[in-house]
């Protein structure tokens, strides 16, 4: 079962395969525009790269080249509110590892450093674990968190992460 779509059209590739285009994150803005975000890391440099920003006016037909955001790590699901802001929740796992927020006022602003807000602070042993670079795919894995941001009925901003524990969502 399932389904498939005609007239497919790649958001982003890099066919070198230096960059590689990780955890895309979509959402559609109240007038239509998709807009995604991007978790991207240079295979040669081996180094993350601040988040990409791409959006399409023609429900996915053509995509604008990326946008850099001046900020990095892994990116979780947008929230976009009624009035065209959006909310981004990320995952930071090195500057200050925990999950971070900020908001745009649409999807062609930038994600001010004056909204980011601390959703959650990683305990001082996973802090500490990666700041010395020890085993951090592992860690990466265990405390991705899943972060998610959602628009509920009311308006108002719903953040949702998973704990790495069976119990705490």
């Amino acid at each position: 079962g399932g389904l498939s779509w005609k007239n497919q059209t790649c958001v982003s590739q890099d066919k070198s395969g230096e960059i590689l285009n990780w955890d895309q994150r979509a959402e559609v803005t109240p007038d239509g525009v998709v807009v995604t975000f991007t978790w991207v890391f240079n295979s040669v440099s081996g180094e993350y790269q601040n988040f990409w920003r791409r959006h399409s006016m023609d429900g996915g037909a053509s995509w604008t080249k990326p946008e850099d955001l001046g900020f990095k790590d892994q990116p979780g699901h947008p929230a976009v509110l009624e009035d065209g802001k959006i909310v981004f929740v990320w995952v930071d796992h090195f500057d200050s590892p925990g999950i971070r927020a900020r908001m745009a006022h649409n999807y062609r602003q930038p994600f001010n450093p004056e909204t980011e807000m601390a959703v959650y602070n990683a305990p001082d042993t996973i802090s500490y674990q990666i700041r010395l670079g020890e085993n951090t795919a592992a860690i990466i894995t265990c405390w991705s968190r899943l972060t998610f941001a959602r628009v509920i009925t009311s308006g108002s901003d719903l953040g949702m992460y998973y704990d790495g524990k069976d119990d705490v969502v």
